[in-house]
């Protein structure tokens, strides 16, 4: 069983939030849930998204990115979070390699991944 809890933050994702959590459906390794913070969409995500392996939290208001974040990490349970952008379609080992990461180097507290574009070149790979 998987201990981390994978949590996504939309608001008005629309086609984008299905192909993320889509994404996230197909990982090798499961998280143990997803959760998806509606911080304050006009149409929620419980009448967006009908169907799908996952818990909807909402709030009536848009609480900005680091609020909508802080009330949905609250929800998790799990030793380790993930928190996933709703505009990101992630490869399907990204799980089993960042839980890998975590669980053989004790001193690692937070892993970020390298980001690539559709077209395969780099985004982003952290701050330099």
């Amino acid at each position: 069983m998987n201990n981390v809890d994978v949590v996504v933050l939309d608001l008005d994702g629309g086609v984008m939030l299905a192909e993320c959590l889509a994404s996230i459906a197909q990982q090798s390794v499961q998280p143990a849930r997803v959760i998806v913070f509606d911080n304050g969409s006009r149409v929620p995500v419980s009448n967006r998204m009908t169907t799908g392996a996952f818990e909807v939290v909402r709030s009536d208001t848009n609480l900005g990115f680091a609020g909508g974040a802080n009330a949905a990490l609250v929800q998790s349970t799990s030793s380790y979070v993930a928190l996933v952008n709703n505009d990101v379609v992630l490869d399907p080992e990204w799980l089993a390699s960042v839980t890998g990461a975590l669980d053989r180097d004790e001193r690692l507290a937070a892993v970020q991944t390298i980001i690539r574009r559709p077209d395969g070149l780099i985004d982003g790979a952290g701050i330099d």
